[in-house]
């Protein structure tokens, strides 16, 4: 396995930043008069224009929620929580209808209404569709997931804007098939293989045949895979590649997920496309490390194995399911 770094900062998805504005703002509720927070808390704002809008939304919504006091919607000094004497548990809990309610708001208005007008095939939670495309090459799309389908004369185009997706392409020379990504565009004729997007970051693992991979965006990444070859671009440029057994591969269209020392907030967000609804880790579990089989037959069940791989719980609220530690 080789290891590279692209000098590229991280891409960080809409989402993906309102989550770190929710995290922020959970931490100062914890921690209002430390200093050295506040000015971490200064500094995070300064880097990015777009979080400054993700505070603001977060502040907008925890005031929704009804609570007592509310959050500044610009980087003003925080000022300190009144004692109560509710538990640690129950602001976290808090913390997490706060973070379900930005999460809604993302979907009605932010970048998730722009994929749903994009997309030509979607899927709903827990659903796989299978589709022929005009070519004949066949698509099958995990839970969760959308493609924008581009065609022409010259080229096959496919546009993978969430999720997951198998390919099995209709051999074409003079029309190359070509699957991209916010970061990788993979290029096949007469092969199979898997593209996965979460966020910024995207995966190719090959099952047969060969993939032409070309980082965009000046990332680095780029290489002719085989079949058993993986290669992964995380959201921060890291790039890794390996290779494994091709039967391996793609085992949700079984119904089973593996997953090797991936993040627990990324995990989480795949069993969230099983599952339905949102599923929240609260509190610093998001940056843990996970390795395990899931049964997507039963997506309940699979985030119960995946909180007690960290020994966590799941509390159900509705269609919210909080993950997040019993003491």
């Amino acid at each position: 396995m080789s290891d590279q770094r692209s000098s590229e900062p991280p891409l960080l998805s809409g989402a993906e930043i309102e989550e770190q504005a929710i995290d922020w703002l959970m931490r100062l509720r914890e921690a209002p008069t430390d200093p050295d927070l506040r000015a971490a808390h200064e500094r995070w704002l300064g880097d990015d224009p777009h979080r400054a809008d993700a505070w603001s939304l977060a502040c907008r919504s925890w005031d929704m929620l009804g609570t007592r006091e509310a959050w500044p919607a610009t980087p003003a000094p925080v000022p300190p929580a009144p004692k109560r004497h509710a538990s640690r548990l129950g602001v976290r809990l808090a913390g997490g209808m706060a973070l379900a309610a930005v999460l809604m708001l993302a979907l009605l208005f932010g970048p998730e209404l722009t994929m749903r007008l994009r997309a030509d095939y979607m899927t709903r939670p827990g659903e796989i569709q299978h589709l022929t495309l005009s070519d004949g090459s066949r698509v099958t799309l995990a839970a969760g997931s959308a493609v924008a389908l581009e065609f022409s004369g010259a080229r096959r185009g496919v546009t993978l804007l969430e999720g997951t997706a198998f390919f099995e392409v209709a051999h074409d020379p003079a029309r190359p098939f070509v699957v991209s990504t916010r970061t990788l565009e993979a290029r096949a004729i007469g092969t199979a293989f898997e593209v996965d997007r979460m966020g910024a970051s995207a995966s190719v693992s090959v099952t047969e045949g060969s993939v032409g991979l070309d980082g965009l965006s000046g990332t680095g990444a780029k290489a002719v895979l085989q079949a058993g070859d993986w290669q992964r671009l995380e959201a921060d440029g890291t790039l890794s590649q390996g290779s494994g057994d091709p039967a391996t591969f793609a085992e949700w269209r079984e119904g089973k997920l593996f997953v090797e020392d991936r993040p627990a907030l990324e995990v989480a967000e795949r069993l969230q496309r099983e599952a339905g609804g949102t599923v929240i880790l609260i509190g610093g579990a998001r940056d843990r490390r996970v390795t395990g089989y899931f049964d997507l037959s039963s997506p309940e069940e699979a985030l119960r194995t995946f909180a007690a791989s960290l020994d966590l719980v799941v509390r159900r609220v509705g269609s919210l399911r909080l993950i997040y530690g019993a003491t």
